[in-house]
């Protein structure tokens, strides 16, 4: 009778395994992991959650290095005319990340003008974004105007649990 119960508490548990992967986030699709000699290199690969009130999307992808604890984040935008920017906000709730940028190309397309920028911050402030419960914006500062871009919101809900759990397992 002890090895009945013990086959099923073990049937169960599996059972109990099986179902909480179903319904847990594959993050191994979002990211890849690069050993260096320096030490690890996690990418995390491009998302599309923020769009202006024209509809254009502002894309990034973070790349975050071990050896200096710090991460870049590159972003590109389209919009109808070239517009070289001084700096960068993103804005989580009260948590605030900002900087100057560094062009990385401005180059047209067929009708409009693509951007794309690279901002470097401490990982730290990166990580405090994902887990400010709020929506973000990213605001782009040209000569003085800032250009609005919230994340859409069902796009972000999604997106966010998942950059939390790569952060975590990143600090692991």
């Amino acid at each position: 009778m002890d090895n009945n119960r013990i086959q099923t508490y073990i049937v169960s548990l599996l059972f109990c395994v099986f179902c909480l992967s179903l319904y847990g986030q594959n993050i191994k699709k979002h990211y890849v992991l690069k050993i260096q000699e320096k030490g690890n290199l996690y990418h995390f690969l491009p998302v599309s959650l923020f769009e202006d009130t024209d509809g254009e999307k502002l894309s990034y992808d973070l790349t975050y290095t071990t050896w200096n604890d710090s991460i870049v984040m590159n972003f590109s935008y389209i919009k109808t005319e070239p517009l070289l920017i001084d700096s960068i906000e993103y804005i989580a709730g009260n948590i605030s990340l900002e900087g100057s940028v560094e062009k990385l190309y401005v180059e047209p397309t067929a009708k409009k003008w693509m951007h794309r920028y690279s901002l470097r911050g401490k990982a730290d402030d990166f990580f405090q974004l994902y887990n400010s419960g709020t929506t973000p914006e990213i605001l782009i500062y040209s000569k003085g105007i800032a250009h609005r871009y919230p994340a859409n919101k069902t796009n972000w809900r999604k997106y966010a649990p998942i950059g939390q759990k790569i952060f975590k397992m990143i600090r692991l």
